[in-house]
């Protein structure tokens, strides 16, 4: 199920619709969801379980929405050339669309600066674990290293 519908954003846009003979048809604002949501899963896929569901993270599903959103409505405001009302500029003078908002949430959330409360974290066995006492099945293993000795 994808993160936001093409209703949700259009209604990012005053007087913007898909139909059949609009310069984005609702095939094509599909798409451009389709394409935004794996574009989120691919940044947070590293961090949590994807795609997240709303039936197990609908706290999460508030935020993915958004970006989903944002990350669509900008290839639609490029399509139309229209500007969306909610372009900043940064401390650096620069302007900051959609796109790059949702770009900067997602990579908090994959650096974890910001956290998907209820969303189900990523498994480790297709990423990098460390061994240590803690899951180890073993309970004789006692750490190498020792607190506060110079050991180098």
């Amino acid at each position: 199920m994808p993160y936001s519908t093409n209703a949700q954003v259009a209604s990012e846009f005053k007087q913007i619709s898909f139909g059949a003979s609009t310069p984005v048809t609702e095939t094509e604002a599909d798409r451009f969801i389709t394409e935004s949501d794996q574009e989120i899963d691919s940044m947070i896929g590293s961090r949590y379980s994807t795609p997240v569901s709303s039936s197990t993270s609908p706290l999460s599903i508030i935020l993915l929405r958004q970006l989903s959103i944002w990350l669509t409505a900008d290839r639609v405001a490029r399509i139309y050339k229209v500007k969306i009302g909610v372009e900043d500029v940064n401390q650096e003078g620069v302007t900051v669309n959609l796109r790059q908002r949702a770009l900067d949430v997602l990579e908090k959330i994959k650096k974890g600066e910001i956290k998907l409360s209820d969303a189900t974290a990523a498994s480790t066995q297709d990423g990098l674990t460390s061994y240590n006492a803690q899951n180890s099945t073993d309970t004789d293993v006692t750490p190498t290293f020792e607190a506060r000795t110079d050991q180098w």
